[in-house]
């Protein structure tokens, strides 16, 4: 289970609403705009999942899956695909997790914990323009 639609389709039949969901917010100035597409039960967004490039590794979009997810207000877990593999991490505290550790809706437990909204736009944004060649951020 690589491709979104796959990971989509599992999070659906575990009882989720899956739903595009857009932010805008600002970095020193500029404005940038995030896009994903979250699974949601009773209003709280619990999921995360984002495709990136074929082939793209993984492993050191860690830290931006976790952070643009808590940037979306995400309450659970971040999924990534490249078309190969996948990666599920914690939100609260970015531990690396099987994607079947994700609960059923129905017994999904909210995970809180503090972050710094600031640090947190600074790494997406950075990112963002370390993956983009024209270097403005539109790779977010």
């Amino acid at each position: 289970m690589q491709e979104i639609q796959e990971i989509l389709e599992f999070l659906k039949n575990r009882g989720y609403k899956i739903e595009k969901v857009f932010k805008k917010f600002e970095v020193n100035g500029e404005e940038f705009e995030v896009s994903e597409y979250v699974a949601s039960f009773d209003g709280v967004k619990y999921v995360l999942v984002r495709r990136e490039e074929d082939n793209r590794p993984l492993t050191p979009l860690e830290r931006f899956a976790v952070a643009l997810a808590r940037l979306l207000d995400v309450k659970g877990f971040a999924v990534l695909s490249n078309g190969e593999e996948l990666l599920c991490l914690r939100v609260d505290n970015g531990e690396r997790v099987s994607i079947e550790q994700i609960p059923e809706a129905k017994e999904a437990e909210v995970k809180s914990f503090d972050f710094e909204e600031e640090k947190e736009k600074r790494i997406v944004v950075a990112m963002g323009m370390l993956r983009c060649p024209c270097k403005k951020g539109c790779r977010i």
